[in-house]
């Protein structure tokens, strides 16, 4: 190989070698032109964030003061949920507390069966239901409806269905669901199943 033909491959290569550098540089440079802040303008910029953190920071003790009052009043509120250590635990202090209901009437409410329906989520809070069959007079079924939302607990009717079985007596049967909140962590939430 002679020095003619030896500088030829060279050259040849060098231009290789210098269009993936022009390649690489293109790809990777910055196409912001970069600019030199102004000192002056950015003095400004960083006492206006530091007026701002100011404001903020002297907030602050309020905004403490006012999340303590709502979490003291949310905690009184909550103090009518059933409390219980699960679900089926709550369900059966609500049917105690439906069942001293109904025996505290004048005369005394019959119940002839009790179903233990499903928890669900109700918000932010769970819900416990219970369906209750009763045999009574109309007076005694508005007194016991009428009773229940001033129980301690929050506990109110969710359905109600009434049916005439003696025009004699007027006694009816009454098939009424009653529901009553408990705490959420008794009933998780369900998980959503995303189908393909």
């Amino acid at each position: 190989m002679n020095d003619a033909q030896r500088n030829k491959r060279a050259l040849i290569i060098l231009a290789a070698a210098l269009v993936l550098v022009i390649v690489y540089w293109l790809v990777n440079r910055d196409y912001k032109p970069k600019r030199v802040e102004d000192a002056e303008a950015s003095v400004a910029l960083a006492e206006k964030r530091l007026q701002r953190l100011r404001a903020i920071a002297a907030a602050l003790p309020e905004r403490e003061k006012n999340w303590k009052l709502i979490s003291d009043d949310l905690s009184k509120r909550e103090k009518v949920l059933i409390a219980a250590e699960d679900k089926e635990l709550a369900q059966e202090k609500l049917l105690a507390i439906v069942r001293k209901l109904a025996q505290s009437q004048v005369p005394p409410i019959e119940v002839r069966g009790q179903e233990l329906g499903q928890a669900k989520r109700n918000g932010d809070y769970g819900e416990v239901l219970i369906t209750l069959t009763l045999a009574c007079r109309i007076e005694q079924l508005v007194n016991f409806l009428a009773d229940l939302p001033a129980q301690p607990e929050a506990i109110a009717s969710e359905d109600l269905r009434v049916n005439s079985t003696n025009p004699d007596t007027k006694v009816m049967q009454v098939r009424v669901t009653i529901a009553g909140l408990v705490p959420a962590k008794l009933v998780p939430a369900k998980k959503e199943v995303n189908e393909f």
